[in-house]
């Protein structure tokens, strides 16, 4: 069984492979808390690159970010596995052209 963060994340990560993307009321009925707020950084972070939007009703993957969703899901794992793994690195297929290519450290 699934902790209640992985199940956060893993909930973000699945949605926003989705059109519709994370839907935030369902969010917040199913953990009690707000996607914005539970991801601290994160979607800031993403929003920032032009690869997330937050609206009132959701957090979806933009026109571009979609043709970078694969990189996108790279950094909500990155996140987790920094939350949860502390000292644990996951070095990622592409060595960092994953953030290159979303604009980052690189």
């Amino acid at each position: 069984m699934l902790g209640r963060r992985e199940a956060m994340y893993r909930r973000l990560l699945l949605r926003l492979q989705l059109r519709d993307g994370l839907d935030r009321a369902e969010f917040q009925a199913d953990f009690g808390e707000d996607p914005r707020v539970a991801f601290g950084n994160l979607l800031p972070q993403l929003e920032v690159l032009g690869c997330v939007e937050q609206t009132p009703t959701a957090v979806r993957v933009t026109r571009s970010g979609g043709f970078f969703v694969e990189d996108v899901c790279d950094r909500v794992v990155d996140a987790a596995m920094r939350e949860q793994a502390g000292d644990h690195l996951r070095h990622s297929h592409s060595e960092g052209s994953a953030d290159w290519r979303l604009g980052g450290r690189g």
